[in-house]
């Protein structure tokens, strides 16, 4: 959503997604998110303004971390249940 309002502000704020509606751009710009989210980083969609570099850089750190996150609770939780057979 943050991104849907970075390019309603300011249609400059992302290169390769022009500025439309809303309802035409959500998909766009959730394919970006996702992509941003999970570090793959096509080139297709990228960042034009410093504020929405700021952005993407806090999606691209969450994802990292959730990832982190998630593999060493697993691993935690494997290690708690084999521990005690």
């Amino acid at each position: 959503m943050i991104y849907l309002f970075l390019l309603a502000l300011d249609p400059a704020s992302f290169s390769g997604i022009e500025a439309m509606s809303w309802e035409h751009g959500f998909s766009k710009i959730i394919y970006f998110s996702f992509v941003i989210l999970t570090t793959l980083g096509y080139g297709d969609v990228t960042p034009g303004t410093h504020i929405a570099e700021f952005f993407v850089y806090m999606e691209a750190v969450t994802g990292v971390f959730y990832m982190a996150i998630m593999v060493a609770s697993l691993v935690s939780t494997h290690l708690a249940t084999t521990k005690y057979k």
